[in-house]
């Protein structure tokens, strides 16, 4: 009897530890992860670096279900199954739970690579760090150079042979010829028009390398030359110089915002990947040269 009565208490005392011990653990906060990152050895700091923040990502990617529901991932995951099993003729499904099974999808390259560039996306994405109009104010006045628009130029030219150059100047400058009758007297060019409006380096772009520079340096009112292009020479009359100006942010607001957001890219990046570094526990295992 004592014997019975002695089992029985140690029985619920089991009971009572078990239990008290399961309601324990409901409190404790959950276990960070363990990523093992395998580097070279004598891998640089950076390189660690990027691994590790590889195997992050890859992490991530696998926590949002990717490996079962990418399409990409799905097929690489079956390609490889079928080569491995040599039955191609299998159905797909089983072979990507064999695949899974298997690991393939921490191992496999283009999986890890297809991952890391969804998480990375995801993490790019601006979100609520989307530029306020001060920010992109403050971004288009810290930037003016990147949002300014180029002075133009507007010139009629005529195009002269080298040994007409000096005889046409001088008829020209008489004023006996209108501005705009001026290019009948020379040669035709097909497709490039003798009044151009247009910035230095779009004449560079249109006549050639030294010809924008050259133009731009020309005075206003008054024929000059010859300037040289691709094409020949050329006597010119710059009719009017538009200086450049930086825009008012409305006029610039997509481009401005696209610069800023790009810039901010990779440190809003950084700044995510670091806070889900904190859900793992990371270690890092040196290797035979990869």
């Amino acid at each position: 009897m004592r014997t019975l009565r002695a089992a029985l208490v140690c029985f619920a005392l089991g009971a009572l530890l078990l239990a008290g011990k399961s309601a324990a653990s409901s409190l404790l906060p959950e276990a960070a992860p363990i990523v093992e990152v395998v580097v070279p050895c004598g891998a640089s700091e950076e390189e660690i670096a990027t691994r590790v923040e590889e195997a992050i990502l890859v992490e991530e990617g696998l926590r949002f279900g990717w490996a079962e529901s990418d399409p990409v991932i799905r097929r690489r995951l079956a390609m490889n199954m079928a080569f491995a099993s040599g039955e191609p003729a299998s159905d797909e499904e089983e072979r990507v739970e064999a695949a899974l099974a298997l690991g393939m999808q921490r191992t496999d390259p283009v999986v890890r690579g297809r991952l890391v560039a969804r998480v990375r996306a995801l993490l790019a994405d601006p979100g609520a760090d989307e530029p306020d109009e001060a920010a992109l104010a403050a971004h288009l006045e810290a930037n003016p150079e990147l949002f300014a628009v180029d002075a133009r130029l507007e010139l009629v030219h005529v195009v002269v042979r080298e040994e007409q150059a000096g005889a046409m100047l001088a008829r020209l400058e008489s004023g006996a010829i209108a501005t705009e009758d001026a290019p009948s007297l020379g040669d035709r060019i097909p497709l490039l028009p003798a009044r151009q409006y247009a910035s230095a380096s779009l004449l560079e772009r249109r006549f050639g390398s030294g010809f924008g520079e050259a133009a731009a340096a020309l005075p206003v009112g008054r024929w000059a030359g010859p300037v040289r292009s691709s094409y020949g020479l050329h006597l010119v009359f710059v009719l009017r110089r538009d200086d450049g100006e930086v825009p008012p942010l409305e006029a610039v607001r997509d481009a401005v915002s696209r610069d800023y957001l790009a810039r901010t890219s990779t440190r809003r990046v950084g700044a995510r990947v670091a806070a889900l570094r904190a859900r793992y526990v990371i270690r890092v295992v040196e290797a035979g040269p990869s």
